[in-house]
């Protein structure tokens, strides 16, 4: 089995397909021949776009030609491949809420790092943080079922990333420590974790 994966290692979307990759073993992982394209809202790789209309990363184009995305059906389409497997309504609940996070963290982040400053809406940008702290809450509530090492699954990948993501872009405005403070010790644990190495490059 071949499989060509379009990413780009800063996006979180991707970053969570590449570490449910690398948790199917190191076979599975090596069947993906990754290409490194930029994704930006304002501009297209050409590339990437025949493959994906949306021109969107994760995209993931099968040995038989087939597109695959985004990074929701991208994970389902590898748990079934790698495990024969299909994600439980645990792991997708997580994974709806983490990947809610993502979504509104980065249209929070092109609100103030792409709108020009006049055009820019507090009010809107305000909503999309207090979504973030809400499912933050959520997921605290969730914290003593979590799963680490050889048992993560999905939606732990999921919310590892988002709780990544938050570090790396959120740091000095959303402290998700504070808000889950039952999620600090699973995540020290679990970003030690192999899967969760950087980013491949190419």
């Amino acid at each position: 089995m071949s499989l060509t994966l379009f990413y780009n290692p800063n996006s979180p979307y991707v970053r969570k397909v590449i570490c449910l990759a690398r948790s199917l073993g190191p076979t599975f992982f090596s069947q993906l021949k990754l290409i490194n394209v930029m994704s930006m809202p304002t501009a297209s790789d050409p590339q990437l776009a025949k493959a994906n209309p949306l021109a969107k990363v994760p995209t993931l184009v099968t040995e038989d030609g087939e597109a695959v995305f985004d990074s929701r059906v991208i994970g389902q389409w590898m748990l079934e491949k790698g495990k024969g497997v299909r994600p439980t309504i645990r792991d997708l609940q997580l994974e709806s809420l983490a990947d809610g996070i993502l979504d509104a963290a980065l249209l929070a982040r092109y609100e103030t790092f792409l709108r020009p400053e006049q055009l820019r809406w507090n009010e809107w940008y305000e909503g999309q943080l207090d979504k973030i702290r809400r499912s933050l809450q959520v997921l605290n509530e969730k914290a003593a079922g979590l799963k680490t090492g050889s048992d993560i699954g999905l939606g732990e990948i999921s919310m590892g990333t988002a709780l990544w993501y938050l570090d790396k872009r959120w740091a000095d405005v959303i402290n998700w420590r504070e808000i889950a403070p039952g999620l600090k010790g699973w995540y020290e644990e679990v970003e030690k974790e192999q899967i969760f190495e950087d980013m491949p490059e190419a």
